[in-house]
């Protein structure tokens, strides 16, 4: 064996293939590292998203107290006995806006939508019947004030028969999206 074979078997041999090896090992670790690391990022992402998606859901769901037509402290429109005037007297049932809920409404649901971001991640339909429900508060309340120095009265009569059905089908929709998005798992990139 010559001195050029020894030398050319040995780096062939002995160094340069355990460099290749060596090389490709370090190559294909790193990527399948990096890919991880990319996933994990990923994950982690969607997670956070998840999160503060469901607290702005849950953030939606307390207001939820303020429209319901069940009657409970925060309840904005309540049904109560309204006496008839005229010659045969009597009362029927009459559906009142309780101002001092209507503004406690007023005053969260931009705390909860805008200072606290939980509208950025609202899907249109939830958004859409919270300011619808807030709309027609506004009406109320504006319609109650003209002409008026006093202040408003505890309790407006709602005049328009319609408008507790309008709120009640606002409600049960919202209910339904809000149940509908808590139910449905998060979207993947």
């Amino acid at each position: 064996m010559t001195d050029w074979q020894f030398w050319t078997e040995l780096i062939a041999g002995k160094i340069l293939l355990p460099l290749i090896l060596f090389w490709l090992g370090y190559r294909f670790g790193i990527r399948r590292w990096l890919r991880e690391k990319k996933e994990e990022r990923r994950l982690k992402r969607e997670e956070m998203q998840y999160h503060h998606r469901l607290e702005s859901l849950r953030a939606v769901w307390g207001l939820l107290a303020y429209m319901s037509q069940k009657e409970n402290e925060k309840t904005v429109f309540v049904k109560r006995l309204k006496k008839q005037s005229g010659p045969e007297g009597g009362s029927s049932a009459a559906w009142f806006l309780r101002t001092k809920q209507a503004h406690d409404f007023l005053e969260r649901l931009p705390r909860i939508f805008y200072e606290q971001g939980h509208g950025i991640l609202l899907p249109d339909e939830i958004r859409r019947d919270l300011f619808a429900f807030r709309t027609h508060i506004h009406r109320l309340l504006d319609s109650a004030r003209q002409g008026r120095e006093k202040p408003l009265p505890e309790r407006i009569e709602v005049l328009n028969e319609k408008l507790p059905q309008t709120l009640n089908q606002i409600y049960d929709r919202l209910l339904l999206n809000l149940r509908k998005e808590l139910a449905s798992k998060p979207e993947t990139n």
